[in-house]
């Protein structure tokens, strides 16, 4: 169809993957929702009161059906709206700060492979490495900040149950997929066996005393040496680059002497 003067205008289509056009400046809250509604085939159900805008929806090109349902719901959570699915035939649409109380879509397997957007969902994140409760409190500022506690952290589970924007949990399992890990920064292990003399025990003794205050903190706290007298070796978990130090170190101090 041509396309005509009017506030707003929607050109839809029956199948989600036909295309589409949307042209919606200056509309309010109803309008924006009749889009969903008219393009989604769900009815919408809503309170009486919704969080006021004028929103801006001009799309000058034919897009897919789905894409232009995904824009709606996008420019809806930047302006605290949210949309929860109910079934197969309404949506939910209330406030941002309540859709995780309206049971929002639960997303089982990876979101990665689903298109980012502003819709609203949950999913529970397990975590084998990290700490739930602190890896909730190092991401909570990235969360979007109109859904009110969207993180809850299952202690005991070592898991966190996360509501937020579909684009907000991708980033959510990226960053665990880079970081949820056994981290050894690149630590390997080195034996010294000692010849002349020197206890194994006695010398980490010494090394103890040397590095102190200051000098530890150069090291690094993930750098540990410890004494296996059985072998009489020490036995060094220490970044490949500080071998240098301790290799004169100990050199020095296995000698013999009265």
């Amino acid at each position: 169809p041509t396309p005509t003067a009017d506030s707003a205008q929607l050109i839809a289509t029956g199948s989600p993957d036909e295309l589409v056009m949307i042209n919606l400046p200056d509309a309010d809250i109803d309008t924006v929702l009749g889009a969903l509604e008219n393009f989604s085939g769900r009815t919408i159900l809503r309170p009486q009161a919704l969080p006021a805008a004028t929103y801006h929806i001009v799309i000058n090109r034919n897009i897919a059906k789905s894409e232009a349902i995904l824009a709606i719901e996008t420019v809806l959570a930047l302006n605290g709206v949210g949309v929860a699915p109910l079934g197969d035939k309404f949506l939910k649409v209330v406030a941002l700060t309540q859709v995780k109380n309206e049971a929002p879509e639960m997303i089982e397997g990876s979101t990665l492979g689903l298109p980012p957007s502003g819709r609203i969902a949950t999913k529970l994140f397990q975590l084998e490495f990290l700490r739930a409760s602190e890896f909730a409190a190092q991401i909570a500022p990235l969360m979007s900040p109109g859904i009110a506690n969207g993180i809850v952290t299952l202690d005991k589970a070592n898991a966190a149950l996360i509501t937020d924007t579909l684009s907000n949990l991708q980033r959510v399992e990226n960053l665990l997929r880079l970081l949820d890990h056994p981290s050894t920064g690149g630590l390997t292990p080195k034996f010294y066996t000692l010849h002349n003399g020197a206890k194994a025990s006695d010398l980490v003794t010494r090394l103890r005393a040397m590095f102190q205050g200051p000098l530890q903190a150069q090291l690094g706290s993930a750098t540990t040496f410890s004494a296996d007298d059985r072998t009489n070796q020490i036995i060094l978990l220490a970044d490949p680059r500080q071998y240098p130090v301790f290799d004169d170190l100990i050199a020095k101090l296995d000698i013999k002497a009265d």
